[in-house]
């Protein structure tokens, strides 16, 4: 069964300034070393570089002692669980363990850098979190939702769905849990239907399973005979439900992208509904579930903690790969538009990332975290890079920069109530706190 293992390329960044209170001017730090833990308890994990002896620095502290030009370590064979990290300083002239003061360190408390990650993942393209602290995932080609319960994955899938179609870009593509799960224990699952006649898609579909006792049962059907291509691309294929209770759906152009500019065809459009797969009454197109039109390919949907705005992550033809801010009833320009046109009656992106057509990310998941309102973060296929894009704005509609994160986030990204970053690779599930992967941000821009 797989399991858990350490957290590898995700390095740790650490430095500080060190003084030994008891040496002379010029003596003083023989050695800087790194513990999991307590020395006596715990484990070593390596001697830090550090400086020489900087005056000046001493002098700023007020003691005209010995005080290293810094100590810095980088980490990247982290164990599993939380990483208590501790600094320990040795005399130069005695070899004996001091009690050193530490300042401007980024060891100021315990970090819970990483719980590790799930390996053996088989294409987790959808990751979500439950309240309680499981996180449930669906596997592209198997049609199996996975549960991870306290770091370890269950032997026995959740649900399996057996008629997913694996033509091309198809698959088992979309994953939410219901918004009051799990007084209400509704999985609901995303996916393309195969046609066993043709070994064709024959569109796609949404079923909700119930969850009793960690197993999905009741499969009832919620929307079907949603449009899917039999060539090969832009099924898009991405669900979450919204602060006002109601799903939405992400479904590309079909490879016809003359559809993309319809409102009574689902194709290139992002749709919403109730979550028994009624149309609301309040559909900016009345009778039909499209919410916003003129997009290719959306594989990323979240929606904002404090506003409860929608913003989506669209791909783009080789490049001009977007992130756009979602209104009802807008129009977002595909196929006539791409990028920041400024033209009228299309709505502009809020960011776009890729120089046709040389250089496609290929944004896929999206997220926000609770406490940090101005990050949207989303993973890209064609790099792996989980990126942070900083919003601002009273209506967090402007974008100041983009940061990256980690490099570990090709398919999904999703945040839990507990705190949690849950991200994924076409082989893995990673798991770490997003102020430590912020924290560890700083660090690599300030050397």
């Amino acid at each position: 069964m797989p399991g858990v293992d350490a957290l590898h390329s995700l390095p740790v960044t650490i430095q500080g300034w060190v003084v030994n209170p008891r040496s002379k001017i010029g003596t003083g730090v023989g050695s800087v070393e790194i513990w999991n833990g307590p020395r006596e308890s715990g484990t070593f994990l390596t001697e830090a570089s550090y400086g020489l002896y900087r005056p000046d620095v001493a002098e700023s502290l007020g003691e005209l002692r010995f005080a290293s030009s810094g100590f810095f370590a980088r980490l990247t064979d982290l164990p599993v669980g939380a990483v208590d990290l501790r600094v320990y300083v040795r005399d130069r002239q005695s070899g004996e363990y001091l009690a050193p003061r530490l300042l401007e360190s980024e060891l100021a408390r315990p970090i819970a850098l990483a719980e590790g990650k799930v390996t053996d993942a088989a294409w987790p393209v959808a990751l979500a979190a439950a309240p309680d602290g499981k996180l449930f995932y669906a596997e592209l080609l198997t049609g199996n939702i996975r549960i991870v319960r306290e770091g370890q994955l269950l032997q026995s899938p959740f649900a399996t769905l057996d008629d997913v179609s694996t033509h091309a870009e198809s698959g088992f593509l979309g994953l939410a849990l219901h918004p009051n799960y799990p007084q209400e224990p509704f999985i609901y699952a995303m996916y393309v239907v195969n046609d066993p006649t043709t070994g064709l898609p024959s569109g796609q579909r949404v079923v909700r399973f119930r969850d009793v006792a960690g197993t999905g049962e009741d499969r009832t059907v919620i929307v079907d005979n949603l449009p899917a291509t039999t060539g090969t691309t832009h099924n898009g294929g991405r669900i979450a439900f919204g602060p006002d209770g109601k799903l939405y759906l992400s479904i590309g152009d079909t490879n016809a992208m003359e559809l993309a500019q319809d409102h009574t065809n689902p194709a290139g459009s992002i749709l919403r509904f109730n979550p028994d797969g009624a149309i609301p009454d309040d559909n900016p197109f009345p009778g039909y579930p499209v919410y916003a039109v003129g997009l290719r390919n959306v594989f990323g949907l979240a929606f904002h903690p404090k506003t409860g705005d929608l913003y989506a992550t669209d791909n783009g033809p080789g490049g001009f790969d977007e992130v756009n801010k979602i209104e009802a009833g807008e129009n977002y320009g595909w196929p006539g538009q791409m990028g920041k046109a400024n033209v009228r009656d299309y709505t502009d992106p809020i960011a776009v990332y890729g120089n046709w057509p040389e250089r496609p990310i290929g944004p896929t998941g999206a997220t926000f975290a609770a406490e940090h309102p101005n990050l949207l973060l989303f993973c890209a296929y064609h790099d792996f890079y989980l990126r942070a894009v900083h919003l601002s704005g009273a209506d967090y509609d402007s974008v100041e920069n983009t940061t990256v994160l980690s490099t570990n986030c090709a398919l999904d990204v999703t945040y839990s109530t507990d705190g949690w970053l849950y991200y994924s690779t076409i082989s893995a599930i990673y798991r770490a706190r997003l102020d430590d992967l912020l924290r560890l941000h700083e660090n690599e821009t300030a050397q």
